[in-house]
């Protein structure tokens, strides 16, 4: 299956609006330090944008 162009645009924005959303968390992690969701949701923010850049490619 091949996506058109909008396509693979609409799902770069979309996991690059996630990975944003999940940087937002990592940052309320640290505030009530809770170490290790903020290590998770900085996993996820990671994954995120790493996928939108191979949906890109």
């Amino acid at each position: 299956m091949s996506l058109s162009d909008e396509e693979r645009f609409a799902i770069v924005l979309y996991r690059i609006e996630k990975a944003y959303a999940a940087l937002e968390d990592v940052d309320k992690s640290i505030a009530m330090k809770m170490w290790s969701v903020a290590a998770n949701r900085l996993y996820y923010a990671l994954y995120y944008a790493a996928t939108a850049l191979l949906v890109r490619d």
